[in-house]
């Protein structure tokens, strides 16, 4: 069977970063490339394990014993796999590790304490944890099992190193389907990323991780990626430069102190992790602390280190990083000009001095940041595994991965030089033969020594293996043939055999695994170990589960009717006690294990199978007619609980329908429970009606599509309205690419067109596009099918009446109903629109329309059309309904993210009405109510974009002059400008925290044309409506915000907080959002609401946290129209998007975002565009970045810390005009700089020219002997 075969088979594959201090799992599906998430949340996992008493740890959890269990806590393997106990780079490693490394047999290996015993590990089993671990995350993650990986490796690992990390694969149960270089799988993300390339590009990969540094040079071009070129340091990264640090501190603590931490590994290691935070620091701030208390000795130690001194530490290592450039750009035979992205991988990519050496070094090219370099290898991985196990995806169809051999591959020859059998740079998989003879006369045998490296003589290269060949044919010196092959395969890993050809027979001998390999033997018993160790721990998982379900079980309410109190207790017992068990005995074996979940599980069986379901009692209730109980239950229960199906199949107005008891059927339809539910037996409560007095109680709720009615609960004048709309517009946007056109066809034939259409008058016509829709493999016949006769508007909106709150959230039903939504594309439209309603059975009476002010805003439940131009308005009352109760209405549609109304004009039949689709639960709202004694009454719809306040929309990809304008100084904005507004009008609102002042600007003006003085202190933020209110942040001292109102010019106090708001919002309800930064929290207050103090939340839990549903200082925020909050998570490093009614948040920006995206440093400011593009104020990282079509890009600030015109120093907030101008907030530079929007420009991209250049053979070389 193939390799890919054997992937396919076996279940998911997945692609895996095995890294030096952290690792990542990614898999492809589909064509789409998932970074997967560990338990905690974050997208990257530390190569950590630890041993103790009670188990191993891995991850994050085993990184956090550290400092309190240094001697058993395993970090930095892959600085071991594969080398020698005596290699100068291992012997180097162990001055800096707490761990005990011995030497067994010129192999290195890791001695613990586990389990009260002294315990021995191998390089390739602690990484197999890892390996495991990540497999782990995988499984947990998508809910199937793994079973095969794509792993990387450093292209400077040699064929040792790569076959000890697949030997690592294999003991972790992984079928390892390839091992690639980190910077090839790396250009595999970059050109995934930017599949639009058709020129050939050359690229640059600059891989510096925890431990290596890799360049590799590629040609990409049309998926096709050819590596050129690759250079490297083998033992250099992110944790050399951690060492320096840890040095330069203990050295600092012994002059101070005159104490020597060398010896106090628990303080080494609190020091080493206070220096990798430092050093995280000092990438987007001139300056760290250290502050450890009673670090040694009852010492507490504080001290500082500045960025100018770090790279004093280090910089003979700085200068090390340009030599593997150089000579990849020699191997490929380039110039520095010819190279076109400069991509970055790795951690220690993000260290200024490294970006900065670059950029010098490329004549200041930009550099290619908008793959996360913590996630592009794992990221490309995925790609390579999801191509070798067959995904048929488009995406993936043309990607072709060439790589090469990262270093020469010979043997030693007589004379002690390196006789190169493979080249440097050679195309991956490569058979080169060549042969040697004897050194001596009748020489009997030969000694075949296998390196690897580039110096002249062998012994100073990577010793990889050796054998002998004997006996061979004894003959005078020089004349015996030995033709010695190597066969390196696509995972870079060697294999040498040797044959002597002597009088026509030949004598081959292979090599075999030298001492620093696992044998055959070694390598079964560890992948049995870690078997048993996974079994051992799965059956514990299934005990503790079981254990916990039958506690679950009894604590439910609804199964505990059939067992008495005795039996319930005497169950909690047995399963509490198993569960003390379990932690007692975690070492327990698999077997018994599996006997204590028999045991249990015998005991509970006679009781569990006695605990059923019951129905609740609110079904008993409806069932027994008791109505006094029914209304009380309904004031109770969600509707999520009214409308749930019983135990017994079926819902509680199928029980009421069933036993004809009407009262309860009407108080149920006024309460607006779902009549299209259907039961166990696949009726409706309409079939199940027992009186033909319910059947039309039902009929006529079905058919009752009004505006405005008992039955359509949709204003949005509650919370619980927000939420279920913005369901719908989320499974709308699920839906934005067209499903299968052939299942939702066949569908809509099959429902609508074979049954309910058959009686209208055109049907053929209609059926006639729904056949072309087909043949021409074209949705847009189906708008004209929609349009082809109005019969069809009644039928169809019949079908949607039936969908209720709760039926949106069945992606099927969405998908069904309402395919003329996701098949066509949703224009922006911004005309007005002037016209009636053309479908039937929509009544819209003065009663109806009286109750409601102007300014309500309504939901439509069902399709209609409008019309570009004015048109004759049908009459919605009957001609004899009195005069003086008509009424003229002018309803205002709000395009909520293009999702509510389709331009059909070109589609439609009805061409000359220029039409307009609005689609089913379309936000209007009531804009103008006038009586009309003259003119028949009528509905004037207007349609526009409805866009947040403050919320720029730009007609391309947006790009700003990085020279900056300062717009205004010091000495008119104070010391520390924090807030910035500007409303639609172009005027600009600045927050002068200094003189507790708000100055404004009016367009075009140099000067502040207004100052308004208040009574309030250090504001931090404002905001601006459209009418010209200003909320100004008052929380420092007099816990509030105030309200300026631009019509009294008088503040007034709207809401009561009791820390400063670091950033305030006003969205389209009139709801002000305040982010309480010390509080860690985001509350709102509804500004209609009569109490001033009733605040609520609206994200985070008010304790500080990394979790979804935490803050760690929130800072800037934004509300779309859909109502999403989007916070800045300042000391998380995030950007977190809450939507309605969910408490746990997704991050949208970070490095723990579900996608790839940016690092970023404390975000402050945010503002998201109408493309829903975001606009991030990088406060840490002195920059503003932008998210758009291809990912993440800096904006402005781009040139580091600083006050120069296109540099930032604190930019806490920005704004944008109506040109598209950017204004931001510079804060240590007592400023507003004012960045010009201007267009986009395309420049021509350069041609690769490649030459060929012939090598000479070599002669044959002889061979030592014996």
């Amino acid at each position: 069977m193939s390799t890919a075969a054997q992937g396919r088979d076996s279940g998911v594959t997945i692609g895996i970063d095995l890294g030096t201090a952290y690792s990542c799992v990614a898999v492809c599906q589909n064509g789409r490339v998932e970074i997967i998430p560990n338990e905690q949340g974050n997208r990257i996992t530390p190569s950590y394990v630890t041993f103790n008493n009670n188990g191993r740890l891995i991850g994050d959890e085993a990184k956090n014993q550290t400092s309190i269990n240094p001697r058993n806590t395993i970090f930095h393997t892959k600085r071991l796999i594969g080398r020698k106990f005596n290699d100068p780079d291992v012997q180097s490693d162990l001055k800096h590790w707490p761990f005990k490394v011995i030497n067994d047999n010129g192999r290195p290996k890791i001695e613990v304490t586990y389990k009260n015993q002294t315990k021995v590990f191998t390089p390739e089993e602690i990484s197999s944890m890892i390996l495991i671990k990540m497999k782990n995350i995988a499984e947990i993650y998508l809910g199937k099992k793994v079973s095969s990986a794509v792993i990387t490796v450093p292209a400077s690992f040699n064929s040792s190193q790569r076959q000890s990390t697949k030997d690592a694969g294999t003991i972790a149960g992984l079928h390892v389907l390839r091992i690639i270089n980190e910077s090839s799988a790396a250009a595999l993300a970059y050109g995934f990323d930017q599949q639009n390339i058709s020129k050939e590009r050359n690229i640059l990969v600059f891989d510096f991780g925890g431990g290596t540094l890799s360049v590799s040079i590629g040609a990409v071009t049309e998926g096709i990626f050819e590596i050129k070129s690759i250079a490297g340091v083998a033992h250099l990264g992110g944790e050399d430069f951690h060492n320096r640090m840890i040095h330069h501190f203990v050295q600092e603590l012994k002059r101070k102190y005159g104490k020597d931490l060398q010896s106090d590994e628990c303080a080494l290691q609190r020091l080493r992790i206070a220096c990798e935070h430092a050093k995280l620091v000092l990438s987007s701030s001139s300056q760290a602390s250290i502050e450890i208390d009673s670090l040694h000795e009852q010492i507490d130690f504080y001290s500082t280190i500045t960025r100018d001194r770090f790279e004093q530490l280090n910089h003979d290592l700085f200068r090390l990083i340009l030599v593997p450039i150089e000579k990849s750009l020699r191997d490929a035979k380039m110039d520095k000009s010819q190279i076109h992205e400069i991509v970055l991988v790795g951690g220690s990519t993000r260290i200024p001095k490294v970006q900065k050496l670059l950029q010098d070094f490329f004549n200041g090219k930009q550099l290619y940041k908008s793959i996360n370099p913590d996630e592009a290898v794992a990221y490309g991985a995925a790609i390579e595994a999801a191509i070798l196990t067959g995904d048929k995806s488009k995406k993936l169809e043309d990607i072709l991965l060439f790589d090469i051999v990262s270093l020469p591959l010979g043997i030693e020859a007589s004379d002690g030089t390196m006789a190169v059998v493979i080249t440097r740079n050679t195309r991956l998989p490569e058979v080169q033969t060549r042969t040697f003879t004897t050194h001596k006369d009748n020489q009997l045998g030969c000694d075949i020594k296998v390196f690897e490296g580039e110096q002249r003589m062998a012994k100073n290269n990577y010793f990889l293996a050796s054998f002998q060949l004997f006996p061979i044919h004894p003959a005078p010196q020089g004349q015996p043939k030995i033709e010695v092959t190597f066969d390196i395969d696509v995972n870079g890993i060697l294999n040498v055999s040797a044959v002597e050809k002597a009088f026509g027979k030949a004598k081959k001998m292979t090599m075999t695994p030298d001492s620093g390999h696992l044998s055959k033997d070694e390598l079964k018993r560890m992948i049995n170990e870690a078997q048993i160790e996974q079994d051992r721990i799965e059956a514990n998982n299934s005990l503790q589960s079981y254990c916990l379900h039958i506690k679950s079980t009894i604590d439910d309410e609804n199964f505990t009717n059939t067992i008495d109190d005795y039996d319930k207790k005497k169950m909690i017992h047995v399963a509490e006690k198993t569960l003390v068990w379990s932690e007692i005995n975690q070492f327990a074996k698999k077997e018994e294990l599996e006997d204590k979940l028999k045991e249990v599980t015998k005991m509970c069986s006679s009781l569990t199978m006695e605990v059923q379901p019951v129905t609740s009692r609110f079904y008993h209730a409806c069932q027994d007619n008791n109505i006094s109980l029914v209304k009380h239950y309904l004031e109770i229960m969600s509707t999520e609980q009214i409308d749930q199906i019983e135990p017994n199949g079926s819902s509680a107005l199928h029980a009421a329908a069933f036993y004809g008891h009407e009262e309860v059927v009407q108080i149920l339809l006024k309460k607006g429970v779902c009549y299209s539910k259907k039961n166990k037996y696949n009726c409706t409560p309409l079939e199940e009606a027992k009186t033909d007095k319910i059947k039309q109680m039902i009929r006529r709720r079905m058919n009752k599509t009004r505006f405005v009615s008992d039955s359509i609960t949709w204003t949005l004048a509650t919370n619980d309205a927000d939420v279920q709309v913005h369901r719908y517009f989320k499974f709308m946007e699920l839906f934005v690419r067209p499903p299968q056109l052939d299942k939702l066809i066949s569908y809509i034939k099959t429902n609508y067109l074979e049954t309910d259409l058959k009686d209208i008058d055109d049907f053929h016509t209609v059926k006639e596009y729904f056949d072309m829709a087909i043949n021409e493999n074209d949705p847009l016949y189906l708008l004209k099918a929609y349009t082809a006769e109005t019969g069809f508007y009644p039928k169809l909106n019949l079908h949607i009446a039936q969908l209720t709150s709760e039926n949106l959230t069945d992606k099927y039903i969405v998908g069904r109903t309402l395919y003329v939504a996701i098949i066509a594309r949703h224009p922006k439209l911004e005309t007005l629109s002037y016209t009636g309603i053309t479908y039937r059975s929509m009544i819209i009476t003065s009663n109806d329309l009286e109750q409601y002010e102007i300014g309500t805003r309504i939901v439509t439940k069902t399709f209609s059309s409008t019309s570009k131009q004015m048109n004759v308005v049908l009459r919605f009352l009957h001609n004899n309904v009195d005069i003086n109760d008509r009424l003229s209405v002018i309803c205002e549609y709000e395009i909520l993210n293009q999702r509510t109304a389709l331009d059909i004009q070109y589609i439609s039949l009805f061409e000359g009405e220029q039409e307009v689709l609005i689609l089913p639960y379309s936000i209007f709202k009531i804009v103008d109510i006038k009586f009309d004694k003259n003119n028949s009454p009528q509905v004037e719809i207007k349609l526009k974009e409805s866009l947040s306040f403050n919320q720029p929309k730009f007609s391309s990809t947006p790009i700003w002059n990085y020279n900056g304008i300062t717009f205004a100084n010091q000495s008119v904005v104070g010391q520390s400008p924090t807030g910035i507004f500007v409303n639609s009008n172009n005027t600009i609102y600045v927050a002068n925290k200094e003189n507790n002042t708000i100055v404004m600007w009016k367009e075009e003006s140099v000067n502040p044309t207004k100052i308004i003085h208040g009574n309030f202190t250090q504001p931090s933020s404002l905001f601006v409506t459209s009418n010209g209110d200003i909320y100004i942040d008052d929380g420092f001292k007099n816990g509030r915000v105030q309200r300026w109102s631009a019509e009294t010019n008088d503040f007034v106090a709207v809401m009561i907080v009791d820390s400063r708001c670091a950033d305030l919002f006003v969205d389209i309800n009139n709801t002000l959002y305040c982010s309480m930064y010390s509080h860690h929290q985001v509350v709102k207050r509804l500004l209609n609401d009569a109490v001033m103090t009733s605040n609520r939340v609206a994200a985070g839990t008010g304790s500080l946290g990394s979790d979804s549903d935490q803050f760690a200082g929130p800072v800037g925020i934004f509300v779309d129209v859909n109502l999403d909050l989007y916070v800045t998570d300042c000391s998380n490093d995030r950007v977190q998007l809450f939507r309605p009614g969910e408490s746990n948040g997704i991050t949208v920006a970070g490095s723990t975002s579900l996608n790839p995206t940016i690092e970023l440093d404390c975000p402050s400011g945010i503002v998201l565009d109408a493309e829903k593009y975001l606009f991030i104020v990088d406060l840490g990282n002195y920059r503003i970045f932008g998210s758009g079509m291809n990912g993440f890009r800096c904006l402005v600030g781009c040139y580091g810390w600083g006050s120069q015109s296109n540099q930032l120093d604190g930019p806490s907030s920005l704004s944008f005009d109506r040109s598209g101008n950017m204004f931001v907030t510079d804060y240590s530079n007592h400023r507003i700089q004012k960045f010009q929007y201007i267009e986009e420009s395309c420049g021509k991209e350069l041609k690769r020219k490649i030459t060929i250049e012939d090598e000479d053979e070599d002669e044959n070389e002889t061979l030592d002997g014996f």
